[in-house]
């Protein structure tokens, strides 16, 4: 598979040395220095030392797996403050590559950054320094062109971090199941984008549609010219090489849970789905995917295969490749963002504030009976029940502790009453205490909703359907949920607390943030 996965995408960064120097010797106002510090080889020794001190500091700070540093480019400016097609030309010389343009300067070459700004359109980073540091992002982002301008070099490194989930979200390429009209008003996340042209304007987001039952025609082994719904097309139908390799997943799958309550055969019939969608997002170039789950559980034709699309969420999370239930496209977007920040999985269910009564013991907004949420209600201590959120899906992921970190515990039960349609349980009350964050963007994509919480239990391990719930707790209530009404129900969340790089993001986007 070659499917370019959020975490591989990097910022690539042009590191300038840039120098003034004088051909001239001479005195004034803005000259200073005695007899040889007046020569334009002093400059240039200057300089040179400027260049060591840059390229240390280069390794130091820069030298991450969330960033490409292309060869240094070094440059000069004289007392003319002219600059050629030849200096710019060398500066540039990368620029089908570069994503932003670091600049250490030495002396007043200020006019070069400018010139780089108009040139290339792309954001100028500055090294910390003097005055400078206020100045040029004065003079650049009054003329509309991007400026980084750090305190500290520390502080640089979290900037470009936020410029590099900007470049993967314009680096985002979605495979969207749909039918009907999934695009239009979807019966699964209605609360999902109005337009997602505008969303392709706004985040450089692409989408690529394919209809479900051409889709899931494909989720079969047989003859691939011979599908109902593309009769004499090639298509790309599971193969024996594939079925083998979904009976080893299936193994190792059933071997490494703690609990497993389906036959073997279950499970192989929703890794069925699960490889069908690798190999669409490989054929498509994408590096995302959501399905639409009430219209396409509305055709049957997954209650004819056996299989649900849980598990196939789970699995592509924790591989760091998001994938989102119900066509929710805000929320896979914000999931994203979280996982390329958290560097870690994604989770993302129906989020619902748990009210009582007065009398501390009556929920007033009653959850699915199938949560069984009235027996664990007396659990909590007064001032948690007053800030108590419960967010319940069956498609958390084994990585939601980090991609490179030891996959989480897992069961394996199934979706229906009927016992098919694999999904991963886990007990969230082990992490009680654990600080989460979450996010979604707004349906119109203007807007960016992100809030704390802290884990404090656990629903759902046991049943079936979509019951597995974390429960947590967050400042204030009334105000997460007021707040939460203007965005829509799943709110997904990782591990973490990544609160100010993603209202960082949200500001470099030119969203209208909304914190809880």
């Amino acid at each position: 598979m070659s499917i370019k996965k959020m975490c591989d995408i990097k910022l690539v960064i042009q590191p300038v040395h840039s120098v003034m120097v004088h051909e001239y010797v001479f005195e004034g106002p803005c000259r200073f220095g005695s007899g040889d510090e007046l020569t334009l080889e002093f400059d240039r020794m200057n300089g040179a030392e400027g260049y060591r001190i840059f390229k240390q500091k280069l390794n130091k700070h820069l030298n991450i797996e969330e960033f490409e540093l292309l060869d240094p480019v070094e440059c000069e400016i004289t007392e003319a403050f002219e600059i050629s097609d030849e200096l710019m030309g060398g500066i540039t010389i990368n620029d089908s590559k570069a994503d932003c343009y670091l600049f250490y300067s030495v002396g007043r070459t200020y006019p070069i950054m400018l010139k780089t700004a108009m040139k290339t359109k792309k954001p100028i980073v500055l090294v910390p320094k003097c005055f400078g540091s206020t100045m040029m992002p004065a003079m650049l982002r009054s003329r509309g062109y991007e400026c980084v301008s750090p305190i500290s070099w520390e502080g640089m490194v979290e900037q470009l971090k936020i410029h590099r989930v900007r470049k993967v979200l314009k680096n985002t390429r979605a495979l969207l199941l749909n039918r009907a009209f999934t695009n239009y008003a979807p019966v699964s996340t209605p609360d999902g984008f109005i337009n997602l042209d505008d969303v392709t304007n706004r985040f450089g987001t692409e989408f690529q549609y394919l209809d479900v039952h051409e889709f899931l025609d494909q989720t079969s082994p047989g003859n691939p010219v011979a599908n109902h719904t593309k009769p004499g097309w090639k298509n790309l139908n599971l193969t024996p090489q594939d079925m083998d390799e979904i009976e080893k997943k299936a193994d190792d799958l059933i071997s490494g849970a703690y609990e497993c309550t389906m036959t073997k055969e279950a499970v192989v019939d929703s890794l069925r789905f699960y490889k069908t969608v690798q190999k669409m997002l490989d054929h498509f170039g994408c590096n995302v995917f959501s399905a639409p789950c009430p219209e396409m559980c509305a055709t049957r034709r997954l209650n004819e295969n056996k299989f649900t699309p849980c598990m196939t969420h789970s699995l592509l999370n924790g591989e760091g490749i998001c994938s989102a239930c119900e066509y929710d496209i805000p929320g896979l977007l914000t999931q994203v963002i979280l996982s390329s920040f958290a560097k870690a999985g994604a989770y993302m269910g129906n989020t619902s504030p748990i009210f009582y009564e007065a009398d501390g013991k009556t929920i007033i907004i009653k959850l699915p009976p199938r949560l069984g949420f009235e027996e664990k209600s007396l659990e909590f201590d007064d001032e948690t029940k007053k800030n108590l959120v419960v967010s319940f899906h069956s498609s958390i992921n084994r990585q939601m502790k980090g991609f490179d970190a030891e996959p989480m515990e897992y069961a394996i039960h199934p979706y229906t009453d009927s016992e098919w349609g694999v999904t991963f349980r886990y007990d969230f009350a082990q992490d009680a205490g654990q600080i989460i964050t979450m996010a979604r963007i707004s349906p119109d994509g203007k807007s960016l909703f992100v809030a704390r919480g802290k884990v404090v239990g656990s629903i759902g391990h046991d049943l079936n359907s979509c019951t597995q719930g974390i429960l947590f707790h967050v400042a204030d209530l009334k105000d997460f949920f007021d707040k939460q009404c203007d965005f829509g129900n799943h709110l997904p969340l990782v591990y973490g607390d990544c609160f100010d790089q993603v209202v960082a993001l949200g500001k470099l986007l030119n969203l209208h943030v909304v914190t809880a």
